[in-house]
């Protein structure tokens, strides 16, 4: 039983790799048998021996099991398979040897020869019309549509073609091309109407058909060349509308460029303006308190040294009380040279005395300058600091407003012409790196400016500083010596008098 079985899977896989069982191998092997009836004769006593190996396979099964007549009809039916595959690969070479002996036609080369430079013109031309893209659309449209109408012509033709060579069997099958290309068409002219005589009927009438193709391909050639004269024109017009529009567009923004820096220059020489009167009414103002300050500076002073030399007079006539009442008393001249000598020091200090007072005023007096400088930078600093705030807001404005502006015309440009977007794009990044670039010059210099004036407002500062310091520093000097002197001189004097104390009776 396990043998049955295996010579029946043999069996099968036999016919699954012939594929010859169904209906349609069967009806598909039977019409090539028909045309190569001689063929299955030679073939079958050739394999006489493999028909009877099989027959007694099939004798064998039959005999030992009942269900071997269905073994023994399916090797019969392999068996005619393999002989139908013996005599399909036998008529294929016989028909190959045939198509090699008629390729010698020199009618028949030229043609196929034409055919396949023909078709490579086709796809040039497809190549071409492919790259003109949505320029020529119509035109495309157009063209396929002709390109249809040919290969259905062509397809009705190439049957005929086929039936003529298997009935004359004179020159074989010469495939067309579906359209011809736009080069060498009248070169090759000559050639063919002098050859034409003397093909065979399958060749004139492929002749034919082919002047028919290149009268359709000249056609299309015109109609493509008119429609692309039309879509430029109509891309040329689109180009100049665009052009002008956005030119307009550009003239439109630099109008109000210029309107926004021009009210910007007269905010900022408002600005400054006022700046300038709030200066000048600051610097009055200062002026008037400096010398009112000065006034009582001068006053205080002027009432001090009087007190001074009062208190002076006072003790110089006492002084002189004292000598006239010894002289009177003893006459002593020791003490006409001692009060003459306290006389001539008391002169003198009373002299240093007044020349150190009106240092000290003028000390004073530039101290005070030295402040009101001061003060003044400070402000000035601040209002700088102040006015740069605002040229940076007001730019930061401006700037968004361009950008705006900017977008705005980019969106319009792109809807009103989109094949040029790469053009505008690049365009628009010219337009915004320029203006990024002068934006950015502007600052530069802003902040050259700015740190130039903080510079010279620091040095004036430090400079405003060390003078103030160094007036303080002699003023406190200058006063310390005073000091210092006065009490010398109360010294003096006490001892004068302690001496005429001595010397009175």
């Amino acid at each position: 039983m396990v043998m049955r079985l295996e010579a029946l899977d043999k069996l099968l896989e036999v016919i699954e790799k012939l594929d010859f069982g169904s209906g349609k191998g069967r009806r598909a092997y039977s019409g090539e048998s028909v045309k190569v009836g001689g063929a299955v004769l030679e073939v079958t006593a050739r394999q006489s021996e493999t028909q009877d190996k099989l027959q007694l396979t099939a004798d064998l099964h039959f005999s030992q099991h009942p269900v071997s007549g269905f073994i023994q009809s399916a090797a019969t039916e392999a068996i005619h398979c393999y002989h139908l595959a013996r005599l399909h690969s036998k008529y294929r070479r016989q028909l190959e040897e045939t198509r090699q002996k008629w390729l010698t036609c020199s009618n028949c080369v030229r043609l196929m020869e034409e055919n396949r430079e023909l078709r490579e013109r086709l796809s040039n031309i497809k190549a071409q019309q492919l790259s003109t893209g949505d320029k020529i659309n119509t035109g495309c449209q157009t063209e396929d549509a002709y390109q249809r109408e040919s290969d259905i012509e062509l397809q009705e033709s190439i049957p005929d073609e086929r039936g003529e060579e298997d009935e004359m069997v004179e020159c074989p099958e010469i495939p067309l091309p579906c359209a011809e290309g736009p080069f060498g068409i009248e070169e090759r002219a000559d050639e063919k109407d002098a050859s034409h005589k003397e093909t065979c009927p399958v060749c004139v009438e492929s002749e034919k058909e082919v002047l028919l193709l290149r009268r359709k391909v000249e056609e299309l050639e015109e109609l493509q060349v008119v429609m692309e004269e039309e879509m430029k024109e109509e891309l040329h017009g689109k180009m100049s509308s665009v052009q002008t529009q956005h030119e307009k567009e550009l003239e439109k923004l630099k109008a109000t460029c210029e309107r926004g820096f021009a009210s910007m220059e007269e905010s900022q020489l408002k600005g400054m303006e006022e700046l300038q009167h709030q200066h000048q009414q600051e610097v009055e103002r200062l002026l008037v308190e400096r010398d009112r300050l000065l006034e009582e500076e001068s006053a205080a002073t002027a009432t001090a040294i009087e007190a001074i030399k009062n208190v002076y007079q006072l003790e110089l006539e006492r002084e002189v009380q004292r000598r006239c009442r010894s002289e009177s008393s003893k006459g002593n001249t020791h003490l006409e040279d001692m009060c003459r000598q306290h006389s001539e020091e008391l002169a003198s200090y009373q002299r240093e005395l007044e020349v150190l007072s009106q240092q000290f005023s003028l000390k004073c007096l530039e101290s005070g300058h030295l402040v009101q400088a001061l003060d003044a930078e400070r402000k000035a600093l601040c209002q700088c600091q102040q006015e740069n705030q605002d040229l940076r807001t007001r730019n930061q404005e401006l700037s968004g407003h361009l950008a705006a502006e900017i977008t705005r015309l980019c969106s319009l440009a792109k809807q009103d012409a989109l094949p040029l977007s790469q053009g505008m794009d690049r365009y628009e990044m010219e337009i915004t790196l320029r203006v990024k670039e002068s934006e950015g010059q502007c600052l530069k210099q802003e902040i050259t400016s700015l740190r130039d004036d903080l510079q010279s407002a620091q040095k004036a500062k430090r400079n405003a500083t060390k003078k103030y310091k160094d007036m303080y520093t002699e003023l406190s000097i200058t006063r310390a010596k005073t000091e210092r002197e006065m009490d010398e001189l109360r010294e003096n004097l006490r001892l004068a008098h302690h001496a005429l104390d001595q010397t009175s009776p």
